[in-house]
């Protein structure tokens, strides 16, 4: 005798299954399908030589992203906690194994006071870092002209506005991370700075479970 699902049963099974597919496909379980989403999260900003010294990312007048993906808190773990993190969405819109050409992030013109901040972030050498699936990245925010023109103190302090992601993957894991800072723009009051970022993914053999080794060398 044939058997037959009631309708009553077969909506809550469904959606049994699309809950286990959504937990099995996340930050938690660090695997990933073809074009899932993956957060990219801000974490810090301090000067380089005082690693100890660190302020929330946001504390840079960096323009907020405009992509339409809301900027939220993440929930932090006991460890993450006790490192003193401050994680927050930083609105990339970064999807599993998929490439992203140069795309803006945001435009912002900058104010007077906009321009000392970076100027002064970028005097005493600040970094910032980020975290994509768990794994940090690191950054500088800027550069001190040494060429011809650095007499003009108005712009020879310089901004990165273009980040580059190179993404290594293994199957469906995420495996090691690389930031390059790129475009240099100068500071100053009145400028437009368009920020900019770009994804290149490629596989690699390495084992997920060494991921962490590279920064585990001395």
């Amino acid at each position: 005798m044939e058997k037959r699902w009631d309708s009553h049963l077969r909506f809550p099974f469904l959606l049994f299954l699309a809950l286990c597919s959504q937990v099995q496909s996340n930050e938690q379980t660090h695997t990933y399908s073809v074009g899932d989403r993956i957060n990219l999260w801000v974490n810090k900003v301090g000067p380089y030589h005082n690693p100890q010294e660190t302020y929330e990312y946001f504390k840079l007048p960096y323009c907020k992203p405009e992509l339409g993906i809301k900027t939220t808190k993440k929930r932090l773990s006991i460890g993450e906690e006790l490192e003193g993190h401050d994680l927050t969405n930083s609105g990339y819109a970064i999807y599993f194994s998929k490439d992203v050409e140069p795309t803006k992030l945001c435009s912002q013109v900058l104010s007077k006071q906009d321009a000392k901040q970076f100027a002064d972030a970028v005097d005493v050498h600040y970094w910032y870092q980020m975290y994509l699936d768990d794994l940090p990245i690191w950054g500088m925010v800027g550069e001190i002209y040494q060429g011809d023109g650095a007499a003009d103190k108005d712009t020879d302090k310089f901004v990165f506005t273009h980040r580059k992601l190179s993404i290594s993957y293994n199957g469906p894991r995420v495996i090691e991370v690389n930031l390059t800072s790129e475009n240099l723009k100068p500071i100053k009051a009145g400028a437009q700075l368009d920020f900019t970022f770009s994804v290149k993914w490629t596989p690699t053999n390495k084992p997920f479970a060494r991921r962490f080794d590279r920064y585990l060398d001395n």
